[in-house]
């Protein structure tokens, strides 16, 4: 849309983006976390596809930083003494 011949959609189209785009800076760390997490999907290489399709640069900074972000989140877990029953 970014391209339309109509300037009006031009407009409305890089307005869009640029939401996107900060919303998507302040999300994407726990919609990654939410992957990973997921036992139905194949964990960090999921997230690795797509920051790479997202993002021009920087994807292994982002990553790392999730990558760290999920580590506190073991950590502190594992701290926590909770013992998961896996009976079902």
């Amino acid at each position: 849309m970014v391209r339309s011949e109509y300037e009006v959609i031009r407009k409305m189209a890089a307005n869009m983006i640029g939401k996107f785009k900060k919303y998507w800076n302040q999300t994407n760390g726990i919609l990654a976390i939410a992957t990973i997490s997921d036992p139905r999907k194949k964990k960090i290489d999921c997230v690795d596809y797509y920051f790479k399709g997202i993002y021009d640069g920087g994807v292994e900074l982002k990553l790392e930083r999730n990558r760290g972000i999920l580590d506190g989140l073991l950590a502190k877990y594992q701290k926590s003494g909770i013992q998961i029953n896996n009976q079902q």
